[in-house]
């Protein structure tokens, strides 16, 4: 019997109401109301044998009008006192006889069931005399601070039902019965374990006393620990840790769901701390030993919905050091597989393969970050470091980044769709952006950059533009003004040529110059020179006095070695003729034999006026492509009056030392060493005259602070450099602390 679904009780309570404001608010109603000045015993009978009936569930011929007057009348004639030592009596004494109705041995489940009985009568008698004696409550005990009538009625129910050693006992023992029984799969009545849970707490939350938590919580939480740990060693001596973390997150969410089925609300926390430490804080040393291979393999396998479990049970409310120790795991983790892909790739020599490697892994981890990290703050950061490392792992990625943009920007490029190239030019300046050695790539870029721009092989203006301007904007103007000087001298050099060409209409060929700035075209050889065709000496006389003759005070240097020519051939075995795109070099050792049949080392180092290991070169390619035949008795060559191509238009490839090759990439080392000497040097000199008097750590940390933006600064480098402003006289030590520097002005 429940007290809120008792139609009578309610009937009681709302008469019982009724009644009371009336006579609060009605005065002449409290005027027809007699106190009497006799004694009191007469009324405290009267409410004697209600209260008797109450605790029965006795309610018939019950006149409640008469009980609270009763009630009142006690109250206002000066026997309020009195009445309520005499109800704490009656209460207690129906409270002993409560208790005699426990069935002393009796299986779990009934025992509950009697126990809760007793708690709806108590409780029913208990909240219909509050009604009854509503004056009393509210007004006579509410003033003097004394024991309201509700609580001192589940005081005595816990006193004499709860406190009872062999009660609690039996209380704490049948609850956890019945949950053994339900994790062994038999099926229980929940509503018992709750309705005593609940019955429990609200004796607990009246008295202040801490039944609940010290008989019903605590021993809970104690079984399910016990409970948790056995089944946990039991699975991971049988499961693989996927397995086993599948199999956990099952049974925690089973726990979580019985704990709110049988327990109390404020237990749920308390309860998911246990089965959390129970199933993964204590497992972790296993779960996330160094051996973590499990975990590479779902991340390689792309298990993401594995991936998504490991991360829900290592961020749900688990222990900060627990979560790091994961986070620490993971980044490790990402990081050797990155280092793994990047070595592959390096193995391969495919520059290709290792941006790819570094783009499909971004994009890879990003993904998870957003679905299966749930961007979680720490796993951001362990994102970021990751790629970071990965795309500096190795000195060769600047160097291929470089050449994948060349890939990318070039006309040669594949036909991909216009949101595929964004895709990819967004993916490679994200690598750019985390690349530290910024200067290295600049140095790479710019020479590709030249190559696309004299070829003329550009995808479009607007896309090298518009990556340009992505550096600028990530690295400031000083980054891409050597970038944008070369884009302007195209443009200048292509209306120069086109003015020049406007007033020399009657030129026997086509015409195109190039007008570079001297110091921005960057060239591996750039020393490296050779004669000119006859044919185009009066052209090259024209155009210097038509350039000279607008711009007073500038110097033109041809650079030959960069020139290209097309030229077309003949050759009787095919009769065929070809076209011939080649290098100056090139193209001036084919056209000597449109005079001789056959033509000496020696003569071509007299005609072409070129260095003798440039023109083996040039000789070794042009034999290699069966041009020409080498006749090695005469040490001299000739041209291959047999030579056949598939194509009619054939380019012939420069000679010089390629990007890649060892040559390159050391010319290329010098010149990025002396770079990052110059721009140490500003940066000791900036910080010493804004200072004048710097420490010598301090001195070294700034400026490593400051270079870290353009290159991973060594600090040798930056020792090494300021020996050098000492001796060049920018700062000096001082005479009584050599550790510190003082800037000369």
């Amino acid at each position: 019997m429940c007290i809120r679904d008792s139609p009578n009780i309610c009937d009681i309570r709302s008469v019982c109401q009724i009644i009371y404001y009336t006579a609060s608010m009605d005065a002449s109603l409290m005027r027809q109301i007699k106190i009497p000045k006799s004694d009191s015993s007469k009324e405290l009978e009267f409410l004697k044998e209600a209260v008797d009936k109450f605790f029965q569930l006795d309610f018939k011929n019950l006149r409640y009008q008469d009980l609270f007057q009763a009630g009142y009348k006690l109250v206002v004639s000066q026997h309020g006192d009195k009445l309520y030592s005499e109800l704490g009596e009656w209460l207690y004494v129906n409270m002993q006889i409560l208790a005699t109705r426990i069935r002393p041995v009796e299986e779990p489940v009934a025992f509950l069931k009697n126990i809760k009985e007793l708690w709806t009568t108590a409780n029913t008698a208990i909240t219909i005399t509050c009604q009854i004696l509503i004056y009393l409550d509210t007004q006579y005990l509410k003033k003097r601070n004394l024991v309201s009538i509700k609580d001192l009625g589940y005081k005595y129910f816990s006193d004499i039902v709860m406190k009872n050693a062999k009660n609690v006992k039996r209380i704490t023992g049948a609850v956890l019965n019945e949950v053994e029984k339900e994790r062994d799969g038999e099926l229980i009545n929940r509503n018992n374990i709750k309705n005593i849970s609940e019955m429990i707490l609200n004796i607990s939350e009246t008295t202040g006393e801490k039944i609940y938590n010290d008989h019903i919580e605590a021993p809970y939480i104690s079984q399910l620990r016990e409970s948790s740990e056995v089944i946990c060693r039991k699975l991971l001596t049988e499961l693989s840790v996927p397995s086993f973390l599948e199999e956990a997150e099952k049974l925690m969410a089973r726990e979580a769901e019985r704990a709110k089925e049988l327990l109390m609300p404020i237990s749920q926390e308390k309860v998911l701390e246990c089965i959390r430490a129970a199933f993964i804080e204590s497992n972790t040393p296993t779960i996330l030993a160094n051996d973590v291979n499990w975990l590479e393999t779902l991340i390689q396998q792309n298990r993401l919905d594995d991936v998504s479990r490991v991360y829900r049970l290592y961020s749900n409310k688990i222990r900060p050091e627990i979560f790091a120790q994961f986070v620490g795991t993971l980044q490790h983790l990402l990081v050797g597989i990155g280092e793994k892909q990047i070595q592959q790739a390096i193995a391969e020599h495919s520059w290709l393969k290792m941006i790819d490697a570094i783009l499909v892994l971004s994009a890879k981890y990003n993904s998870m970050l957003n679905d299966q990290f749930q961007r979680n703050p720490e796993i951001v950061k362990v994102i970021h470091k990751v790629l970071v490392h990965v795309v500096n792992f190795d000195e060769s990625i600047c160097k291929a980044l470089a050449f994948y943009f060349n890939h990318l920007l070039s006309e040669s490029a594949p036909q991909i769709s216009e949101a595929e190239y964004d895709h990819r030019a967004d993916g490679l300046l994200e690598i750019f952006k985390r690349v530290r050695a910024k200067d290295s790539f600049s140095t790479y870029y710019v020479q590709l950059m030249a190559k696309r721009l004299l070829a003329k092989t550009l995808k479009s203006d607007d896309s090298e533009r518009a990556v340009i301007r992505k550096f600028k904007a990530e690295c400031g103007i000083q980054y891409t003004l050597k970038m944008e000087s070369m884009m302007k001298d195209v443009v200048v050099s292509h209306d120069e040529c086109t003015e020049f060409l406007d007033a020399h209409e009657n030129l026997p060929f086509q015409f195109d110059i190039f007008i570079l700035t001297n110091g921005l075209w960057s060239f591996a050889n750039l020393s490296v020179n050779c004669a000119m065709p006859p044919q185009l000496e009066g052209v090259r006389k024209s155009f210097e006095n038509f350039y000279l003759g607008k711009h007073k005070g500038r110097k033109l240097v041809w650079r030959m070695n960069k020139s290209t020519l097309e030229l077309v051939g003949s050759f009787a075995a095919s009769n065929q003729r070809y076209f011939f795109t080649a290098y100056m070099m090139e193209a001036m050792i084919l056209l000597a034999f449109n005079e001789f049949e056959e033509v000496s080392v020696e003569q071509l180092k007299d005609m072409l006026k070129a260095p003798c290991e440039v023109l083996e070169r040039s000789l070794t390619l042009l034999s290699k492509i069966k041009l020409l035949l080498h006749l090695k008795d005469r040490n001299s060559y000739t041209l291959n009056a047999q030579y056949r191509s598939r194509t009619i238009k054939v380019r012939i490839p420069s000679s010089e030392k390629a990007l890649g090759d060892n040559e390159g990439a050391e010319g290329i080392s010098v010149e990025l060493r002396r770079e990052r000497e110059q721009k140490i040097d500003a940066t000791l000199v900036k910080i010493m005259k804004g200072r004048h008097q710097v420490l010598h750590n301090t001195l070294i940390e700034d400026a490593a602070k400051m270079l870290s933006a353009s290159f991973p600064p060594d600090t040798g480098l930056i020792k090494l450099r300021i020996e050098y402003l000492i001796e060049a006289e920018y700062i000096k030590r001082s005479p009584s602390d050599r550790k510190l520097y003082i800037y000369c002005a």
